[in-house]
């Protein structure tokens, strides 16, 4: 089995998503979707691609500093 994280502009992601069966090419797996996601909001996109040799499995997930939440009072970074 191969893992790999990848950000929004690997090719990797973008080839892993359309190697998916089209009925499960759901936009919450895109990085097209993440993309937009880090324009708006500013955190970093990310995916774990999961490789068995035919098979693929994606976990895009997202990173978000939670320094200035008004719960968060540290001078140290954190990131849910």
């Amino acid at each position: 089995m191969h893992i790999k994280e990848c950000s929004i502009s690997d090719v990797q992601w973008k080839d892993a998503f359309q190697c998916l069966p089209a009925n499960i090419q759901d936009i919450y797996f895109s990085p097209s979707y993440y993309k937009v996601y880090e324009q708006v909001y500013g955190s970093q996109a990310r995916c774990l691609v999961f490789q068995n040799d035919n098979d693929i499995a994606l976990y895009p997930f997202i990173i978000s500093s939670l320094r200035g939440l008004s719960y968060m009072e540290t001078d140290k970074e954190y990131f849910d």
